[in-house]
C-alpha cells in the first residue's frame, strides 16, 4: 500500500479505533452500577429504586444482594480486560507513531498522554476502585 493510502484509511481506522476506547472507558464511567463513593456500592441504586418504586423491605434486601453479584463480576470483567484495552491501545499508538514525521509524532504523543492521564486521574486502572 502507498504512503497516501495508508494515511488515508489507516490513520482514520487508528484514530477511531482510540476514541473508541476513550469512548469505552468513559461509558464505564457513568455506569449505573459503580460505586457511588459512600462505602457500599449498592445504596444509591436500592434508594434510588425503593423510592420510585416503592419496594418493601423484602424487595430492598433481594434487590441489594442482586446488584452487589451484579457488582463483583462488573468489577471482574474490568479488571480482567483492562490489560488487553492496554495492550491494543498500546499497539494501535506504535502503529500510527509508525506513520507520523517527527512534528506529528511530538503532538500525537502529548495527546496520548492526556488521555491517559484523564483516564488515570478517573481511576480507570486494574485493581482501582472505581468512583
Amino acid at each position: 500500500m502507498n504512503p497516501p493510502g495508508l494515511r488515508r484509511y489507516v490513520l482514520p481506522f487508528s484514530l477511531g479505533l482510540l476514541v473508541g476506547i476513550a469512548a469505552g472507558i468513559h461509558l464505564w464511567k457513568w455506569n449505573p452500577l459503580r460505586h457511588h463513593g459512600n462505602g457500599n456500592p449498592t445504596s444509591h441504586i436500592v434508594n434510588k429504586f425503593s423510592h420510585k418504586l416503592k419496594l418493601t423491605a423484602d424487595q430492598q434486601k433481594k434487590l441489594t444482594a442482586i446488584l452487589e453479584k451484579s457488582h463483583a463480576r462488573m468489577e471482574d470483567l474490568r479488571k480482567n480486560s483492562f490489560p488487553k484495552f492496554q495492550a491494543i491501545q498500546k499497539d494501535t499508538a506504535s502503529q500510527i507513531e509508525r506513520i507520523l514525521d517527527s512534528g506529528q509524532l511530538d503532538k500525537f504523543r502529548a495527546m496520548e498522554k492526556k488521555m491517559l492521564a484523564r483516564r488515570d486521574k478517573r481511576g480507570m486502572e486494574p485493581g482501582k476502585p472505581c468512583n
